[in-house]
């Protein structure tokens, strides 16, 4: 330790050690995913001053890119772990489009026998009085309970790695899912180049997705995954992407299929026609397997969708298992073409970082379709990014309290949106168990598996799922298929630093 130093800063009635990679309440230790415990450390030790979000993410994410909602979702985890809320603000300071600022005093002290290795900053002072026996008795020790579960949370860093938004850990796990029919969608071009039509290349993604994942033995990426991986492509052409193009998909995705497509919206009339062409592509051959052309009234948006999706799946040989799952489908769609608008603005808002447009629309959506449980679990998913947790946590139970005729796998991400809304890690680790029984080829919730069991502080738990992880089989003929499956990767990532 010599010549590195120790510091252990205290704050009200915290106190942080970052060597150790403790965050205590007196007694009381608190639970911190890697990443957010960084992001603490980077705040505390800066304390008093701003810290714009670009030093932030540089400093916690330099490898890739990242999005800046996953930035506001740790400050809203360290926010919650240090008791702020929306009206009393004592530790982190939001300075509106600039950054952070941590704005409560902080004490430094240095572990004997350790030699400060920098001045500590101007806001941070001295503690003016030694460390007393009863903090001695509770301050954290070093043993070999703490060595293992640094040991396990070390293994678990590839897998929240992907949850944080790093662009090169995600995409290598997504290219080991094994899977016959992996799809990803690639967007959709606006032909009559309105702007005011913007918002319909997002909401058909969505849809169409949606009409894919409720069927058998197929998987849908991610929409975040795939604009990751699209970085740098140009939009395709009629006849679909080009040999390069779709061998980058399919090596960062593993995607056995792609789904480009384009839409056209007649002069503005009181119900303007809208065309959607859809193009189906085998990503490993190029060959365009269909091409689903449909033509119907804006107003008629679901119903066309509806037809597009019943296309896609016959032409990847998969269907609905039953009809009372594909009336549960079309009860989860948008039930107006202005609340789908107002949707599609929100998921575009949300792609450009801007979580405040998205909460604004999706307000809106929930006025105009009070009982509509999807808009509210978006509307969750924007109070997050923003920081407002009570407010995230109202918007997920109004979504569950709706949640009756939706399909099982979306009715679970709701409830594990409001368990990990109200710390229940338990609940929450069970629920993305339940999601890992219904849809094995989806990743995601393995991964948010890993991310409950640690937050809850079950290393166990978080090591077991992690050699689960490790059991399953690498990608088919991926050409980024890394060997060892998703853990392989995980150790790579850990490995590779």
């Amino acid at each position: 330790m010599s010549g590195q130093g120790s510091p252990i800063y205290r704050f009200g009635e915290f106190q942080l050690e970052p060597l150790e990679r403790s965050l205590t309440q007196g007694a009381t230790r608190i639970a911190l995913t890697p990443k957010v415990f960084d992001t603490l450390v980077l705040l505390v030790e800066r304390a008093g001053r701003l810290v714009s979000k670009d030093e932030l993410m540089n400093a916690l994410w330099p490898r890739g890119y990242v999005e800046e909602a996953t930035l506001s979702n740790h400050i809203w985890q360290i926010r919650r772990a240090l008791g702020d809320t929306a009206k009393s603000t004592r530790f982190v300071e939001t300075v509106p489009k600039l950054g952070y600022r941590f704005a409560a005093p902080v004490a430094i002290d240095w572990r004997a026998g350790a030699a400060p290795a920098a001045v500590a900053p101007a806001a941070v002072v001295p503690a003016t009085s030694p460390e007393t026996g009863e903090e001695r008795r509770h301050r954290p020790r070093f043993n070999a309970t703490r060595v293992l579960g640094a040991v396990v949370v070390a293994l678990c860093i590839a897998a929240l790695a992907w949850r944080s938004g790093t662009r090169q850990p995600r995409l290598a796990l997504e290219a080991a899912v094994p899977a016959d029919r992996t799809v990803a969608f690639v967007g959709f071009s606006n032909l009559s180049q309105n702007i005011k039509d913007a918002w319909l290349g997002p909401a058909l993604t969505a849809m169409l997705g949606a009409e894919l994942s409720a069927a058998d033995r197929v998987r849908v990426v991610p929409d975040e995954l795939v604009r990751d991986a699209g970085q740098g492509l140009s939009a395709p052409l009629t006849g679909g992407y080009g040999h390069d193009a779709l061998v980058q998909l399919r090596t960062r995705l593993g995607a056995d299929y792609v789904v480009s497509g384009s839409y056209w919206v007649a002069a503005a009339v009181d119900d303007p026609t809208l065309r959607v062409d859809v193009h189906l592509q085998d990503a490993r051959s190029g060959v365009i397997v269909a091409t689903i052309s449909n033509q119907a009234g804006l107003s008629a948006l679901a119903q066309l969708v509806n037809q597009s999706g019943a296309s896609l799946r016959d032409r990847l040989g998969v269907s609905i298992p039953t009809a009372a799952m594909a009336g549960l489908v079309a009860r989860s769609q948008p039930p107006t073409t202005a609340v789908a608008q107002r949707i599609g603005v929100a998921l575009d808002a949300m792609e450009r970082h801007d979580a405040a447009r998205a909460r604004d629309e999706l307000l809106e959506a929930v006025a105009q379709a009070p009982e509509f449980a999807p808009s509210y679990l978006y509307l969750s998913r924007a109070w997050s990014a923003l920081g407002f947790r009570e407010k995230a946590l109202a918007a997920a139970e109004q979504a569950a309290s709706r949640a009756i005729d939706v399909p099982p796998e979306l009715k679970l991400e709701i409830d594990a949106a409001v368990q990990t809304d109200q710390y229940q890690w338990g609940e929450a680790a069970a629920t993305w168990k339940s999601l890992v029984t219904l849809k094995p080829l989806t990743i995601e919730y393995r991964i948010d598996g890993v991310d409950a069991a640690i937050a809850m502080g079950d290393f166990t738990g978080g090591q077991a799922l992690l050699a689960d992880l490790r059991s399953a089989p690498s990608g088919r003929g991926s050409a980024g298929g890394s060997g060892g499956g998703p853990a392989g990767a995980c150790a790579q990532r850990c490995q590779g630093g």
